[in-house]
Parts: C-alpha cells; sequence; structure tokens
C-alpha cells in the first residue's frame, strides 16, 4: 500500500515518515513489531526484533538520521543472526542464503547510487521475513 499510495517518487521507506501516505509507513512498522512482539513465544530473538522495528519508527530519519541508519542497520542485522541461529541443517544453509542476500541488497541499495535504495529495501524485507515465517513455522 506505501507503494501505490505514494504522492512522490521517494528514496527509500524512511522517507515515508513525513509524506502524505505515512499511514502506511507506521502501520507497516507497528504490524511487523507486534507480529515479532507476539510470537515471542517461539524464539526470544522475536521480541527483540520487535522492539528494533519500533526503534525505527521512533527515530526517523529526518529528526534523528544517525540514530535511524544504525537501529536499521542493528535490526537487519540481529534478524538475520536471528533466522541463522535457529535453523538446523537444510534450513541453516537456506537461512545462511536469505540473510546473505538481504544483507547484499540492502548495501547495495544503501551504498550505489545505480540500484534505488527503496527497492533494495523492499527485497531485504521480503528475504528477511521469508526467513523469520519460516523460522516461526519450523519452531512451532
Amino acid at each position: 500500500m506505501l507503494w501505490f499510495t505514494r504522492s512522490e517518487w521517494l528514496p527509500s521507506l524512511s522517507a515515508f515518515a513525513l509524506s502524505d501516505n505515512a499511514l502506511y509507513y507506521r502501520l507497516m512498522h507497528l504490524s511487523a513489531s507486534w507480529f515479532l512482539i507476539i510470537n515471542y513465544k517461539s524464539s526470544w530473538h522475536n521480541l527483540l526484533l520487535g522492539f528494533g522495528m519500533g526503534a525505527i519508527l521512533i527515530f526517523d530519519m529526518y529528526a534523528f538520521s544517525m540514530v535511524h541508519n544504525i537501529v536499521t542497520v542493528a535490526t537487519l542485522s540481529f534478524a538475520c543472526f536471528s533466522i541463522i541461529y535457529n535453523a538446523k541443517g537444510f534450513e541453516r544453509n537456506l537461512s545462511i542464503f536469505l540473510s546473505g542476500s538481504a544483507i547484499l541488497y540492502f548495501c547495495i541499495g544503501f551504498f550505489n547510487n545505480t540500484f534505488h535504495l527503496l527497492i533494495a529495501e523492499i527485497i531485504a524485507m521480503a528475504l528477511i521475513m521469508v526467513g523469520k515465517l519460516r523460522e516461526i513455522k519450523l519452531i512451532k
């Protein structure tokens, strides 16, 4: 919804914090954080990730750009660690691939101007989402 209701081309997901459709940006972060917090019983890592997603929302890129970037990288890194740590066997190999791909896409989008950061963030979030859903499904 965030992408389809935008009124202008923005460079990243975080740039939507002050846009016309900021409601969808906030809903995205709140739904992700509450989903993770509710599923804390499958892994205590989900509780920390839920608070990390909330912290990304609290420290928006306009008011706290450095803190926002640090919290974003820390949350992404911990999500990757979590899906690798909780996996075993073939699932661990798949988790390493998903995590490595997410980090690679995010870094390419962040450090390279030829690949749009917004697309890189969406791809990275989708890869982490697949890993977390597989983790929750396998642990339960």
